[in-house]
């Protein structure tokens, strides 16, 4: 059974992005801790411990080690789960962990507290080698799962370095441990305070966790509901259901370098939305191209709002809405049009008279501004997909002009919106958005990456910002000329920033 879930599992882990003995391990383990719980079924009521010891001292250590430390860490995702947003991949991870804490130390303490069956003296020693080997496998499986597992993603990145090690070297340690000939020695129980420590342990080293990888170096400040004249870089959802703004000081130009940024946060703004299925989604939020506006889903009314952060004031595009029903919303350059884009269609807003207008077939908004909206009549889809058409609407809903496109291709409207900028593998292509007639074709200079580019605004200085994942590193951002092709990284930006959203870019 151990053999077959490691097989199984070996197989899932083929179809991840990561190859290594997690997975066959897991399974194994998993197989072995199945097979010895219907072992257990048959054998027979609790009573008072052997006197003879399973595992050796130091095996069992490490187990109580292992243990302790893997349940604090899937208890601070639980606990951090009651103030934050937590991933839905690390509560299942937490949940694993401690059931596979609480498997062994069950299957141990059946292994120690069964009396052994009366017989001949060599079935008994042949039964007590059984179970010597069993705890053994048990103590060496879960310390190296329990460690796998441990929701550790939250781990500062300069101590990263740590995690490896502590990955590699405890389950060496654990599974030399465990080997070894079977002597039977005497058992000493031990003090009930030690037990007791350790469970007492286990949440303060939890919540000493979180204390430790929550807390930022330098705390956000609030932005406030006055006037703030400063413009917004980037958005980004942060870890406490906040979405942190960074924006350009005092004294500096919108072609200064990223790193000259503060960090503040938008209270009230909805950071995750749920979407039905039991799953999380990344609440709509929305920046206009000159970092002086920005459209959000209001955590107080339930409504889509637009703030103008230099005049202080707020105006709502929607009424109250259930989270099934919130649609994504686009801002133009200047933050004057909103795009409402949801699965009954696209409405065009203009935020400051509040004039809404049905789009009729819009399915996907490329670019927005007083020329009407530049979109598409179907959603982004994967190659293979037959055409849909690229269609442009004026303010007053009227469809100017239809054109095949390949909905495909990730594409974005110029600020101008006369033309549409579409990229493919190894290209840039600039194409009319009334005629669908090609008008620019050139060459991309981006270092080498996965799947096309995909583009996030543009620059005060006409380039197209997009973001790729080149081969074995992180996310990159870099501006592309689409005359040219031509390329270079957004400096002073950090890598590490997902699911953000784009203001002014210098």
């Amino acid at each position: 059974m151990a053999i077959g879930f490691a097989v199984m599992f070996a197989q899932l882990g083929d179809k991840s992005s990561t190859v290594g003995p997690f997975w066959p391990v897991t399974g194994w383990f998993c197989g072995f801790a199945v097979a010895e719980m219907f072992l257990a079924r048959r054998g027979g009521p609790l009573g008072r411990p052997l006197a003879f010891r399973l595992v050796p001292p130091f095996a069992g250590g490490l187990w109580v080690f292992a243990a302790v430390v893997s349940a604090a860490l899937a208890l601070a995702s639980v606990f951090r789960s009651f103030e934050a947003e937590v991933d839905l991949a690390e509560r299942g991870w937490a949940v694993f962990t401690l059931a596979v804490v609480l498997t062994v130390s069950l299957l141990l303490m059946g292994l120690r507290r069964r009396a052994l069956r009366a017989g001949p003296a060599d079935l008994v020693s042949a039964e007590f080698a059984m179970r010597c080997r069993s705890a053994r496998l048990l103590v060496a499986g879960g310390t190296i799962v329990a460690i796998w597992s441990a929701p550790g993603g939250d781990w500062p990145p300069d101590e990263q370095g740590y995690r490896t090690l502590v990955n590699l070297l405890v389950p060496l340690l654990a599974w030399s441990l465990a080997q070894g000939p079977v002597q039977p020695t005497p058992a000493h129980r031990p003090p009930r305070w030690l037990t007791a420590g350790a469970v007492l342990l286990t949440p303060v080293l939890a919540a000493g966790w979180n204390a430790a990888v929550a807390v930022p170096e330098e705390p956000p400040q609030q932005v406030l509901m006055e006037p703030y004249e400063a413009p917004i870089l980037y958005a980004t959802p942060g870890r406490m259901s906040q979405w942190t703004l960074a924006t350009l000081p005092e004294g500096h130009e919108a072609d200064d370098e990223w790193d000259h940024s503060h960090q503040f946060t938008l209270g009230g703004a909805v950071t995750r939305l749920a979407t039905g299925d039991g799953g999380r989604r990344t609440g709509p939020l929305a920046l206009s191209g000159d970092g002086h506006h920005v459209a959000y889903l209001d955590s107080v009314t339930g409504r889509l709002v637009v703030r103008n952060l230099p005049e202080g004031t707020t105006r709502d595009l929607t009424e109250p809405l259930p989270a099934g029903a919130v649609p994504r919303p686009h801002l133009s350059r200047d933050g004057r049009f909103a795009a409402l884009v949801s699965g009954t269609g696209t409405e065009f807003v203009d935020t400051r008279t509040g004039v809404r207008t049905a789009m009729p077939g819009v399915r996907r908004v490329l670019g927005l501004g007083p020329y009407g909206v530049v979109g598409t009549t179907g959603h982004p889809a994967f190659p293979g997909s037959p055409d849909t058409e690229l269609i442009t609407v004026d303010p007053q809903g009227r469809v100017r002009s239809r054109a095949p496109f390949d909905p495909t291709l990730p594409a974005v409207a110029t600020p101008d919106g006369r033309s549409v900028v579409m990229l493919r593998a190894g290209e840039v292509v600039t194409m009319d958005a009334r005629t669908g007639r090609v008008t620019g074709r050139a060459a991309t200079k981006l270092p080498r990456h996965h799947s096309p580019p995909e583009p996030v605004g543009w620059s005060v200085k006409g380039r197209l910002a997009v973001l790729i994942v080149p081969a074995g590193d992180d996310r990159e951002y870099h501006l592309l000329d689409p005359r040219t092709g031509g390329s270079s990284p957004m400096k002073g930006l950090r890598k590490e920033l997902e699911d953000s959203v784009f203001g002014v870019i210098p």
